[in-house]
């Protein structure tokens, strides 16, 4: 009997059972997944057909045995785990090549590194002249100096002994802090520890504090500006601190932010600072996204932060973090709403929650002004967004109706009833009452470009022809309440305050001249309206306080605000706001009574006015949050003197 007719118990040979499991099926029954049956077994096969194939009279090919791969080990895991040893031996390449940073005055000394010869001349030569190499001296115990040097320069013309430096630091906490509260300085770090901590916050804590001559200040301006782009631009490096020193420099330091913007690249900075550190989100909604991508490979790298990968997981951001990035929504937002300008950081989840932990830590006394006025500044934005489509930009005239007014009056609402449960300690604050008053005027300023719903209109409501003069009388009375409380800030007290205030005064300044050069219309009488608010005399007394913050600030030994072109920030204001008055005047000349018209004639005129040509340069850049094509559509019918 043939093999594969044996019994069960018949014992084969080992070379038998190792042939016979080598029989494989032809093609054609392997296609079509049939057994395949032989007369004969393996080797001793005697046909060169199966049984199938010759009863179907199919050609039968059997294909030869091919020895089969062992597949190893592929898994995802180990996959990741492959491209994550990649990742690293790059990182500690290049952090091996790289060293330490210059501004780290507790890291060991940075390994050389010689550039190639084509490079070494053009980046040795402008970085080299501001930036010098920051060595920290030995700190201070028990009030003694040790062997180090008792005076620290940043450049030459920037030198301070350490008790300046001490006297300037108490200024910063005493004077500057409680009105732009966003970057604060713990009590009990000296002067000395702040440099050996962060040289760059020392240095631009004391450029917006010493008071510097102006050729100085313009040096420490440059100094910052080139320091920055090579830290955050060349270098790619990422810290709180260059993040709070560039909040100190766009507070108090006056830039021209439309006709020459010189600030926008310094903002969009801060902004790429918070988004690479991750500030502007909870540290859980940055790992989430890392967790869900990487998947099993996650926990073998958080293990700990001293593995070969590195990486370590933050759990949460720091009170000064919290206050950076609120810091940044305030300037943002405001660029954003007061002057258009720039892009401004959303309001989300997260801010609310550091508002909430600012106030519950409790740290500084400035803390419970600086979540009020984020959180005014966040309902004003809601309102603004909601009155989105009435901008001037769209080139059309929109009819204001019940629902905008409704908007308006529900706005006015939610601000005025957030400000009434403010504690006493931010009511005392003079420049919170300006934030609010000012946040009325931008309420209240898109009614300019819109007109109101003719009276025989027979779609609209009995008191709808009379909302729009409602809107524009509050938006007046605004602007009085924010001049009137600005005149009752000290004199001494201008040049502390931050960049922001004197941003006010210009967005208060156009606004309340465009309402009192509109066109006269059924449902508005300009000429009423410059009876009540007596703006000629505002802008003078505005403009003797600039002048006396001026002598103010030089008679006490603080610093004098100075403009890129060497002039004082304080007399350019008031010289602006003595020319404004004039071209004020001269625009309604025509309209005024004869008394006060002869009251005008007989007032005498300033030394600086005379031979002063009356050209529209100076309104344009007063009025550069407005496109300045918009300038004279806005005042058709102005009378010209």
């Amino acid at each position: 009997m043939d093999d594969h007719l044996m019994s069960r118990g018949d014992t084969l040979s080992p070379l038998h059972d190792e042939v016979a499991s080598k029989t494989r099926a032809c093609s054609n029954c392997a296609r079509l997944k049939m057994k395949c049956q032989w007369n004969g077994a393996g080797s001793t096969r005697s046909e060169k057909t199966c049984a199938r194939c010759a009863r179907m009279k199919l050609p039968c090919q059997v294909p030869e045995a091919v020895p089969r791969k062992k597949r190893g080990k592929s898994t995802r895991v180990a996959q990741l785990e492959k491209k994550l040893d990649g990742i690293v031996s790059l990182l500690a390449a290049s952090q091996a090549a790289k060293g330490p940073s210059p501004l780290t005055p507790e890291s060991p000394k940075a390994v050389p590194i010689i550039p190639p010869p084509s490079v070494a001349v053009i980046v040795e030569k402008p970085i080299g002249q501001f930036i010098p190499s920051f060595e920290p001296p030995p700190p201070v115990l028990g009030g003694h100096l040790g062997s180090g040097p008792s005076e620290l320069e940043l450049f030459p013309g920037f030198r301070l002994t350490l008790r300046q430096a001490a006297e300037h630091l108490d200024a910063y906490r005493r004077d500057f802090v409680p009105v732009y509260p966003f970057v604060t300085i713990a009590e009990d770090m000296t002067a000395q520890g702040l440099y050996a901590h962060s040289p760059v916050l020392f240095w631009s804590v004391m450029a917006v504090v010493v008071p510097l001559p102006k050729e100085t200040q313009q040096d420490a301006k440059v100094w910052f500006r080139k320091y920055l782009a090579e830290q955050v631009v060349v270098k790619q490096e990422r810290s709180l601190d260059m993040l709070q020193a560039t909040l100190i420099h766009l507070a108090w330091n006056d830039f021209p932010f439309y006709l020459d913007p010189q600030a926008t690249p310094l903002v969009q900075l801060a902004l790429s600072l918070i988004m690479d550190m991750r500030l502007d989100k909870s540290p859980s909604a940055c790992i989430a996204p890392h967790k869900s991508l990487l998947g099993d490979a996650w926990p073998n790298m958080i293990k700990s932060s001293s593995a070969s990968c590195g990486y370590k997981v933050k759990t949460t951001h720091t009170l000064e973090e919290k206050r950076a990035v609120l810091g940044y929504y305030h300037i943002s937002s405001l660029l954003s709403v007061l002057f258009r300008r720039g892009t401004q950081l959303p309001w989300s989840h997260f801010l609310s929650q550091c508002c909430d932990a600012l106030l519950e830590a409790d740290e500084y006394k400035s803390d419970p002004y600086l979540v009020s006025v984020v959180r005014m500044q966040h309902i004003a934005d809601r309102a603004y967004n909601a009155l989105r489509t009435t901008d001037y930009y769209d080139n059309r005239s929109i009819v204001f109706r019940a629902p905008l007014d409704m908007a308006m009056s529900q706005a006015r609402r939610e601000l005025d009833a957030f400000v009434e449960t403010q504690p006493p300690v931010v009511k005392e604050t003079r420049i919170f009452w300006s934030h609010y008053y000012i946040l009325l005027v931008r309420l209240y300023e898109p009614v300019l470009f819109m007109k109101a719903p003719p009276v025989s209109d027979h779609d609209s409501l009995v008191a709808e022809p009379f909302m729009r003069a409602e809107a524009l009388w509050k938006c007046v009375q605004a602007c009085g309440q924010f001049f009137n409380h600005h005149l009752t800030i000290p004199d001494a007290e201008h040049s502390a305050l931050p960049v922001t205030a004197s941003g006010f005064i210009a967005f208060g300044i156009v606004t309340v001249s465009r309402i009192m050069l509109l066109d006269s219309a059924p449902d508005w009488d300009p000429a009423l309206a410059r009876r009540h608010l007596d703006v000629p005399g505002l802008l003078a007394r505005m403009a003797d306080a600039y002048e006396r913050a001026d002598g103010a600030a030089r008679g006490l030994g603080r610093r004098r605000r100075i403009l890129d072109d060497g002039g004082s920030v304080f007399l350019k204001y008031s010289f602006k706001l003595r020319w404004v008055r004039q071209w004020f005047l001269s625009r309604i000349v025509q309209q005024q009574p004869p008394l006060a018209e002869a009251e005008t004639e007989a007032a005498p005129q300033p030394d600086w006015a005379v031979d002063f040509e009356f050209d529209e340069d100076f309104w344009q850049e007063l009025m550069s949050a407005y496109d300045c094509d918009d300038l004279n559509l806005s005042l058709p019918t102005a009378p010209v003197a």
